[in-house]
């Protein structure tokens, strides 16, 4: 399918991404420092901890951390 008109590069995004990394306490603290927001999940079956946050642009990013990285998985917002 064609489009019948390009978009801007401010209509283009990718709606998700993802990383692997390791050093979620030293991120997570790094984040709140900045006070910055963001919230932690746990993925089934594998137990890896999601940090999810937005870009500028609002393109969700998603950075695994090992399941063995343990830390305060609380959201954080800095209005609260």
């Amino acid at each position: 399918m064609k489009a019948e008109t390009q978009p801007s590069l401010k209509e283009v995004q990718i709606e998700h991404f993802t990383f692997l990394a390791t050093g979620l306490p030293s991120f997570l603290e790094r984040h709140r420092s900045l006070e910055i927001a963001y919230d932690v999940q746990l993925i089934q079956g594998s137990e890896r901890r999601q940090f999810n946050d937005r870009d500028p642009d609002g393109n969700h990013i998603g950075i695994l951390f090992p399941a063995d990285e343990t830390t305060d998985l609380q959201p954080y917002s800095p209005e609260t």
